[in-house]
């Protein structure tokens, strides 16, 4: 599984699927985006909002922390389809 986990846009892309609207609260404010390709990720972060500067890329290895965002996602969809699937008048 791959995922991207953006809060800013709360944008999280499971596999390439896209959900927006996802609740991205209890993740670092200082985290711009959330990369796992499988067996290793990268986590960017925002430019510092005082001096511009950018903390470099972190290596992760573990993505447990950030699968609540997975599972949300998942919610998400759901929410969506079932939301399609009802009958319109």
């Amino acid at each position: 599984m791959r995922f991207t986990v953006i809060p800013v846009d709360s944008l999280v892309v499971v596999d390439g699927v896209p959900a927006f609207g996802v609740d991205i609260s209890g993740i670092d404010p200082t985290i711009h985006a959330v990369q796992w390709d499988g067996a290793r990720g990268e986590i960017e972060y925002l430019p510092d909002p005082d001096t511009g500067d950018r903390r470099p890329n972190f290596c992760i290895v573990d993505e447990t922390p950030y699968l609540i965002y997975v599972e949300r996602h998942a919610a998400k969809i759901a929410e969506q389809a079932a939301l399609a699937a009802q009958p319109q008048e």
